[in-house]
């Protein structure tokens, strides 16, 4: 299993030619040395092809099996991180449409939690990890939500969604995180090791013509690619394919800048018609005043 997690460290081109190399190198090399336990005849070395044949389609068979297991699993996680961002993008529209000023640091802070999960969490990932800011950040929306009591039927509806919409961001985020410490056990590799295996030591009592050679190379090959695959995709979150997208995450993060946004513009421009009716109430007393005041200079003139 060390072997493994060591592999999946590497690029993957560098991972199949290992793999690739190892598997078919070992079972050529088997064959140009053979194994002089008993005397190679005819019936011997067909004997021994077609136990290698049988060997090699029950690897190939529960590699096949256990590639089709781990991409479920990738397509499960994949939808579960889509539903995720869906969730931080609904709990944060909610918030925008609540208006009320108290709820303006929840939108922030959810901007922050998704950068934290794109940034700092799905590294760690890798390692079955999760991120310290990212559970800060979301007990900080989780307060400043529920501190936020609604004042009217619209907002009480609207409150209720944007619990339940937090709620399901960590049940989702959750299901994530166990899924990252999910994959094939080890007696699953230990018992693939073991065919393959057996596939070497009876390539080792076949005659080294080179047809044979061809023959035998071509099956290990098929053998290696299928290793490589379930190798790779049994990990979604490991090594240089990450087979789950952020892409999903990346999108609903810039939905939330231009909510973002467009509430500071709006804020803006409240601010200044604030200061322009202000103005215009001042200049408006100024003027009504200035009457009163020359009628007073008069009087006193007189």
């Amino acid at each position: 299993m060390h072997l493994v997690d060591w592999l999946r460290r590497l690029p993957d081109m560098w991972i199949l030619l290992i793999v690739l190399g190892s598997i078919v190198g070992m079972t050529v090399l088997a064959i140009r040395l053979r194994i002089p336990l008993v005397e190679a005849q005819g019936e011997v070395n067909s004997e021994a092809f077609d136990s290698f044949l049988s060997v090699a389609s029950a690897t190939a068979v529960l590699l096949a099996f256990s590639l089709v297991q781990a991409d479920a699993t990738v397509r499960a996680t994949e939808d579960a991180v889509s539903k995720e961002a869906a969730a931080i993008n609904s709990a944060h529209r909610l918030l925008f449409r609540y208006d009320d000023p108290r709820a303006a640091p929840a939108l922030g802070g959810l901007k922050g939690y998704t950068a934290a999960l794109i940034e700092d969490e799905w590294p760690r990932l890798e390692r079955g990890g999760r991120s310290d800011k990212a559970d800060r950040l979301y007990a900080e929306i989780t307060r400043i939500t529920r501190a936020v009591e609604p004042t009217s039927p619209r907002q009480q509806a609207m409150y209720a969604e944007a619990l339940k919409y937090l709620d399901d961001i960590a049940d989702l985020r959750e299901q994530r995180i166990n899924t990252a410490n999910t994959s094939l056990p080890s007696l699953f590799w230990f018992a693939t090791g073991l065919m393959i295996a057996f596939m070497i030591l009876l390539a080792a009592r076949m005659e080294p013509r080179v047809e044979r050679l061809w023959t035998t190379g071509a099956i290990s090959g098929v053998v290696a690619v299928l290793l490589f695959l379930v190798m790779v995709v049994d990990a979604p979150f490991h090594g240089e394919s990450n087979s789950v997208s952020l892409d999903a995450l990346r999108r609903t993060a810039q939905q939330l800048d231009k909510r973002n946004l467009l509430r500071s513009s709006r804020g803006r421009r409240g601010g200044e018609a604030h200061h322009v009716i202000a103005l215009a109430r001042a200049v408006f007393v100024a003027l009504a005043a200035h009457p009163i005041r020359t009628a007073r200079r008069a009087g006193r003139c007189r």
